[in-house]
């Protein structure tokens, strides 16, 4: 995910990535149209592409596509481009009543990249990088981020507990199984107590 992001949640991101390894076979099952021959399978530096695998990624970036928001005399508002016709798009902007300023669409272009090739790009629907960050506690010490996430506080008190039943599985584990016996003069009116 982008680094310089600012929100909580990411939302300001300007790209990301999703990685995932595949075995050649699995490439194969899964982009049975990916134009990748024989000779692309070869050792990629960064470990991207070896002879048996290949690394696939999703990549999201942010683009700004410039546009003219445009508010017409009925205080209707709508933007230039959503105008098909180029000689009405001209008449628009030539008429004095109408009131425009220019804008930036944000939009996502949504690109596959198979080691390094790109078998795949189209523009995704909405305008934020659909990654969504799970960060459990985030703190900035010394101009340094660190993360945490919401088990690591529970480590310690889960591996006491995980101690201590063993120790108890151990300690039943290490007992006699014979059964205690005792001469009849050591339980003499004790008899209640030792048949428990």
């Amino acid at each position: 995910m982008d680094p310089d992001i600012q929100e909580a949640d990411g939302s300001d991101a300007r790209f990301g990535f999703v990685f995932e390894g595949l075995s050649k076979e699995e490439f194969e099952r899964k982009f049975p149209n990916a134009e990748m021959d024989s000779n692309d399978w070869g050792e990629v530096s960064g470990g991207w592409q070896t002879k048996d695998t290949v690394r696939v990624c999703e990549y999201f970036n942010v683009v700004d596509k410039s546009d003219t928001l445009v508010a017409g005399p009925d205080g209707q508002s709508f933007l230039l481009s959503s105008i098909p016709d180029p000689a009405e798009r001209e008449a628009i902007k030539a008429d004095p009543e109408i009131v425009s300023r220019p804008v930036q669409k944000r939009t996502v272009k949504w690109y596959m990249i198979a080691g390094e090739k790109v078998i795949e790009t189209k523009e995704w629907l909405g305008k934020y990088v659909p990654i969504v960050r799970v960060v459990g506690s985030e703190v900035e010490i010394e101009g340094e981020t660190i993360r945490t996430s919401h088990t690591r506080g529970m480590k310690d008190a889960q591996r006491m507990y995980n101690y201590w039943n063993s120790s108890s599985a151990e300690f039943v584990a290490l007992q006699g199984k014979q059964p205690y016996i005792a001469p009849a003069q050591a339980i003499a009116g004790y008899q209640d107590y030792w048949t428990i």
